[in-house]
């Protein structure tokens, strides 16, 4: 709960105004299934841009529509029904994560 609180600033720029962002710790994360962060319930991906980006050990069941990630590390995630049209992932670590039901 801490860490939310300490990084709810960087996730409001990334996750509901879309900035783009470096290097950001997304490490442990869930958006779209329970147990998300208290005011990011309705919060996805799509169109963010991030590079840099660790989001080890995260969970996902959202878009990740026009989104562009560059050199990031999802390793060991799941995503779960996730949207992925016009998604780009250039350079990223996938290592022994999980893709269930996608839509490409």
């Amino acid at each position: 709960m801490s860490y939310v609180i300490g990084v709810r600033s960087t996730l409001e720029r990334v996750l509901v105004a879309k900035e783009a962002a470096v290097a950001i710790d997304l490490q442990g994360i869930k958006i779209g299934l329970d147990g998300v962060p208290t005011g990011f319930e309705a919060a996805d991906l799509q169109d963010v841009s991030l590079k840099d980006a660790d989001a080890s050990f995260a969970q996902f069941s959202c878009s990740f529509s026009r989104a562009n990630f560059q050199s990031s590390i999802f390793a060991q995630s799941v995503f779960d029904t996730c949207r992925f049209k016009d998604a780009k992932f250039s350079e990223c670590d996938f290592s022994d994560s999980k893709i269930n039901n996608p839509t490409l």
